[in-house]
């Protein structure tokens, strides 16, 4: 039994690159979001927000992100969620875009 397992593992290993290789090129021009809490509140005269991102454990990533917002975010303060999206996934593209609850 053990050899099924093992022989498993090993086809596992060979074929995630590929895998993520091809859904990395399906998937390229789609827009990605991320959840991030504010550190400062958006800044008019800049045109900047500042952001953390979270991480997948839901611990804040310590890397702050000065970004351009949109207008759905304009008003939010620090501590609150948002999302903040990409296109082709490139941080170049990056922007605040909306409320976490999308109110």
């Amino acid at each position: 039994m053990s050899n099924v397992f093992e022989e498993s593992a090993k086809l596992k290993q060979a074929l995630t690159p590929i895998i993520e290789k091809i859904v990395d090129e399906r998937t390229r021009s789609c827009l990605r979001t991320y959840k991030a809490k504010v550190v400062t509140a958006p800044d008019s005269t800049t045109g900047k927000c500042v952001v953390q991102l979270m991480g997948q454990s839901g611990l804040i990533d310590p890397t702050t992100l000065s970004l351009p917002y949109s207008t759905a975010v304009s008003g939010v303060s620090a501590g609150q969620m948002v999302w903040v999206a990409t296109t082709y996934n490139s941080w170049r593209n990056a922007v605040v875009w909306q409320k976490i609850d999308f109110s």
